[in-house]
């Protein structure tokens, strides 16, 4: 299962508290399938999940346009990319059933996107926004 690990915070509030929800949305999904939940639960979950990393991507954009982040084309790119893998999980979901792989699958994405997205590519937009901020933009 998934811990927040505050050494990921921005320093952007509104972003943080997103990563944190959908840190423990992520785990919900682990949670359902490994207790055996319904196939109901698991799958109200993972839509919270992609609707929730939609708002979650809008909100980074509408900060990096507005701070001025140069690379913010590039990286709604690759939001749109976890979108789409976020949107594969959940088709094989449907097909699958809560399967181990979709644990597999799940776990992978949460490890690539909420850990190493936030960790590298969200480290850099949050240290402009700031930058931007401190000096009054």
């Amino acid at each position: 299962m998934f811990t927040w690990d505050p050494r990921l915070e921005t320093g952007v509030s509104e972003i943080d508290e997103q990563h944190r929800l959908l840190f423990r949305k992520a785990d919900a999904v682990l949670e359902a399938v490994a207790a055996g939940q319904g196939a109901a639960e698991v799958k109200r979950t993972l839509q919270f999940l992609a609707d929730y990393a939609a708002l979650h991507f809008e909100t980074e954009e509408r900060y990096m346009r507005a701070a001025g982040f140069p690379e913010a084309d590039a990286h709604a790119e690759i939001h749109a990319r976890i979108n789409r893998r976020i949107m594969e999980v959940a088709a094989s979901f449907h097909a699958q059933g809560a399967s181990p792989e979709l644990v597999a699958d799940v776990e992978a994405l949460v490890r690539g996107w909420l850990t190493m997205h936030i960790a590298e590519k969200d480290r850099a937009v949050s240290d402009w926004i700031n930058q931007a901020r401190a000096q009054g933009r």
